[in-house]
């Protein structure tokens, strides 16, 4: 099996991460960004889920790592809106926030939500191998314009949920997920942000949006498809 490391600053959200991936055979080390040393080649993928502004030291290691052949798979909130203070990391991930004080399209938490993550690619490895989706959901793509369709999905209850994660790559990225919650004023909030792959150097990059509750990495689902980033074939 293979060397792992995990890259977090909150770790009871990453003990059932570790726990089911160590399940699996895998060695798995852990470190806080600012400890993260420059070179990461010898880990056959590195999990980032990092709450706060992101060291540089890590920030320059991880993306040294991906370009250098590494696979690179970021977690909830590595994708918030503390990054506004990573530019690089933005950059690198095709990735754009606007302030949660902007006019168009900004940053929005909504939290102890109901989080729908939905598979939108029916064909891919990631979102298909092993994967048995518990529920099913109506969706409309944000591919406008586009028929709203049931499509296989995961539940996740009293949660976190992003709004607004805008791209700023073009069709670099291949979804595979949408995401999906109802507000508690009635809004239903559709967009195809839940998760993502990409080609960065010589290596890949994931970015999957679940991961606010310690039992969100408890869902055998969601748990598969973490495992599909590390079985996958390119």
């Amino acid at each position: 099996m293979a060397d792992l490391l995990i890259v977090a600053d909150e770790w009871d959200q990453m003990k059932p991460l570790q726990a089911f991936l160590e399940a699996d055979g895998h060695s798995v080390s852990t470190a806080e960004d600012k400890d993260v040393e420059a070179d990461l080649s010898s880990y056959y993928a590195v999990f980032m889920y990092v709450h706060k502004v992101v060291e540089q030291n890590a920030i320059d290691a991880m993306i040294a790592y991906a370009q250098g052949g590494g696979r690179l798979v970021i977690v909830h909130h590595g994708m918030a809106s503390a990054k506004l203070q990573n530019p690089d990391w933005l950059e690198f991930t095709g990735m754009h926030i606007v302030p949660k004080d902007g006019e168009v399209n900004p940053w929005t938490l909504m939290v102890d939500v109901t989080h729908e993550f939905v598979r939108l690619d029916p064909h891919h490895y990631i979102s298909t191998n092993g994967v048995d989706y518990p529920t099913s959901t109506e969706y409309t793509s944000g591919d406008w314009p586009s028929k709203t369709v049931t499509y296989p999905s995961i539940t996740f209850r009293g949660t976190e949920f992003f709004k607004n994660q805008h791209f700023a790559d073009g069709r670099e990225k291949t979804v595979l997920f949408g995401v999906k919650c109802t507000t508690k004023d009635g809004e239903v909030v559709m967009q195809d942000r839940g998760g993502w792959v990409k080609s960065t150097g010589d290596g890949w990059t994931f970015y999957f949006q679940p991961g606010h509750l310690p039992q969100d990495f408890e869902e055998p689902a969601y748990q598969q498809i973490i495992r599909n980033c590390l079985t996958w074939e390119p």
